[in-house]
């Protein structure tokens, strides 16, 4: 089967043209960076409703579902344009309505709202800090909110050390308050912006994470952290701008398209 492999900002995806041909092969085999192709995610295509219309949907490396994927949405949307010419293209991911465009050499995507209700994360309803036993570290701020996938961000004004984030991110993503396990972010704010490192449920740490910028902000502006409406986002592997536009979350960033071929596996 044929696939593209891209990346936004490092965050690296396999993409799947499945519209004509179902994937029955192995998921997470495809995405061992040892005996498969290797990548963060795998992202299959499938028809939606109208010609501008595409289903997507994410797998982690460990093959379970991602409910949403901003970088992974804005790679799907640049490979699409460059296949229909169109400058904007709908999704429909996981039950919601996601639209992506171009403006000038950016792919935008709008994230939707943030959703804090415990029962939309999902998270159970408990004081974060004490019962994640964070209250006696460098975390000064904790709060969960979903972008279509389960967010925890923490913040530190000093920032987090290697050790801390693969700790913590690898304990924190299948805590027992976390149903469906959860997406940890980690968050400086900075003279340049927000310094941020993101440890993805079913992956690990990754260069960069969309819908993790987008939660990151989205808490950020309800703790009182951040007041204004923009922010660039910098991670490992690169930097994403955020915005609030009305009382949606747009994101963009870089998209590389970095090769084609054929899964045989």
């Amino acid at each position: 089967m044929e696939f593209t492999k891209m990346h936004g900002a490092g965050n690296d995806f396999v993409l799947l043209d499945c519209r004509a041909q179902a994937f029955e092969g192995d998921r997470v085999l495809l995405c061992d960076r040892h005996r498969g192709i290797g990548c963060d995610q795998l992202i299959e295509v499938h028809e939606g409703t109208t010609p501008d219309c595409y289903s997507l949907r994410f797998y982690n490396q460990d093959g379970s579902v991602a409910g949403a994927c901003g970088n992974g949405t804005r790679c799907s949307a640049a490979w699409l344009m460059q296949q229909t010419g169109l400058d904007a293209i709908n999704f429909t991911i996981a039950g919601r309505q996601v639209p992506a465009w171009r403006d000038k050499e950016q792919i935008w995507v709008n994230m939707g709202q943030a959703a804090f209700d415990t029962a939309d994360i999902p998270a159970s309803e408990m004081p974060l800090r004490q019962v994640l036993a964070l209250q006696d570290t460098q975390v000064t701020e904790a709060m969960v909110c979903s972008m279509g996938n389960p967010h925890l961000v923490l913040y530190s004004e000093q920032g987090f050390s290697d050790a801390f984030v693969a700790e913590q991110g690898a304990r924190l993503e299948v805590h027992e308050i976390f149903p469906e396990q959860a997406n940890i972010g980690f968050l400086n704010i900075t003279e340049q912006g927000f310094a941020l490192r993101v440890w993805e449920r079913g992956v690990g740490e990754t260069l960069a994470c969309g819908s993790g910028a987008c939660a990151a902000f989205a808490v950020a502006q309800k703790a009182g952290l951040w007041s204004q409406n923009s922010v660039a986002v910098h991670l490992p592997g690169g930097v994403l701008n955020v915005k609030m536009q009305d009382t949606d979350i747009e994101m963009t960033g870089p998209v590389t398209f970095v090769a084609e071929g054929v899964w045989h596996g």
